[in-house]
């Protein structure tokens, strides 16, 4: 160890590096060395000790003063005294988890695995490379569904088509709070008149023998004896009775109808068609319940065997029900310039003999989507085909033939009708 007492010498000492020892039996090459010269330290002052300090004679700033080895190292490092650049810091990596050496490129690389890119601008986060759905965390977001694709197109109150929205009482045909806002706001909407043109019948204000200038319907029935005009009969809260005749032939001899003196059209938009019918035999009556191009006696469509459609509207959305068909269930059925929509198929539902169901019909502004329900249950859809015309004039219709040589009966409990004005 140096003697506390050498500033006690009255002279300068000098020599060509000084080794500073700890004890005066430490050996040289494990004592550090104090060394000096002109320049930046060059490597080549030999590394024989295990530590060295060297000093340059001719240093412009502190920053350029001082270098060091440090262990037996065989290069010099600079001792700076202002701030060390992330760059300029090593990096010790026994995990091998960076490509990088230093401590600012491994800044870089865990910015860009992070974000997904190199910059700032660049942060695909998507529900496949941040969260699973397996993931425990996760369950209860995806339960609400709030995933990440959903989270992002929530603006301007769009939220709520988010939320669901239970329905015990089974009043909406959709399940999310938007959805049920909107059925609450065209039934609104189609309590106005100035907003909606409407129908609705439930003939309570007529007595039996009415006639068609009595009011909005036209009366049609077949030649055959046994064919009625459709009339009110005597049950609680008013039905009309269609008749058939007892022919067996068809439209002609056996038909019943009556059909709207007003016609609508589905561009007007919010086109909604509704009657509720019972048939007294399923077995015997080929029935259509919609809208159709023609008040003349006449059934838009027949099905036979096969479940094969037969037109004979050029336009016409209703629903169909013909015991000469392979499957005895309500059909949904659209043509458009005698077109058939591809879709037109059994709605899987049945009548059954004396039992009323609730028929409706939602057409588009377009004619192209056409949704089917029965009692509140929207049972087949038509989309993405012809549909049914939808600058056509399309009157309210219900019609009926008998099956075989017997004449049958439908009644319908009332029939509502209404589009935009």
């Amino acid at each position: 160890m140096a003697s506390i007492y050498s500033h006690r010498l009255r002279k300068a000492v000098a020599a060509v590096g000084v080794a500073i020892r700890s004890a005066a039996n430490e050996a040289d090459l494990t004592s550090p060395v104090i060394i000096s010269g002109a320049g930046a330290p060059s490597g080549d002052e030999g590394f024989d000790h295990t530590h060295m300090l060297y000093l340059r004679n001719d240093a412009s700033s502190v920053d350029t003063l001082a270098y060091l080895t440090f262990n037996g190292g065989t290069g010099w490092n600079a001792i700076e005294a202002g701030t060390k650049a992330a760059g300029d810091i090593s990096l010790t990596d026994a995990g091998a988890y960076w490509t990088a050496t230093d401590v600012e490129a491994a800044l870089q690389e865990l910015f860009a695995s992070a974000l997904g890119g190199t910059d700032s601008t660049t942060r695909p986060y998507t529900e496949d490379n941040v969260l699973t759905d397996d993931q425990t965390f996760y369950a209860s977001l995806d339960a609400l569904d709030l995933k990440w694709g959903d989270l992002a197109s929530v603006a301007n109150g769009e939220g709520t088509a988010l939320v669901g929205a239970e329905d015990a009482g089974g009043y909406f045909a959709t399940a999310t709070a938007e959805g049920q806002l909107q059925e609450v706001g065209l039934f609104a909407k189609r309590l106005t008149p100035a907003l909606v043109n409407r129908l609705f019948d439930d003939f309570n204000d007529k007595q039996a023998g009415f006639t068609e200038l009595d009011s909005a319907w036209i009366l049609n029935k077949g030649s055959d004896g046994a064919a009625a005009d459709p009339d009110v009969v005597a049950a609680e809260g008013g039905s009309i009775r269609l008749t058939s005749g007892a022919a067996g032939s068809g439209i002609v001899a056996d038909g019943s109808q009556f059909a709207g003196a007003h016609p609508v059209q589905a561009d007007s938009g919010n086109l909604i068609f509704e009657a509720r019918v019972n048939l007294a035999d399923i077995t015997g009556s080929a029935v259509f319940v919609g809208l159709t191009d023609s008040t003349a006696l006449e059934i838009p469509a027949t099905i036979g065997g096969g479940d094969t459609i037969s037109l004979v509207a050029d336009d016409c959305v209703g629903f169909l029900f013909d015991p000469a068909a392979d499957t005895d269930e309500w059909f949904g059925v659209a043509a458009d310039g005698t077109v058939q929509d591809a879709g037109n198929a059994t709605t899987t539902v049945a009548p059954a003999n004396g039992v009323y169901q609730r028929l409706t019909l939602t057409v588009s502004a377009d004619g192209a989507t056409i949704a089917f329900a029965i009692d509140g249950t929207t049972e087949l859809t038509l989309t993405g085909d012809v549909g049914v015309s939808p600058d056509v004039n399309l009157y309210p219709t219900i019609v009926t033939i008998s099956a075989g040589a017997a004449s049958k009966t439908v009644d319908c409990d009332y029939i509502y009708l209404a589009v935009d004005r």
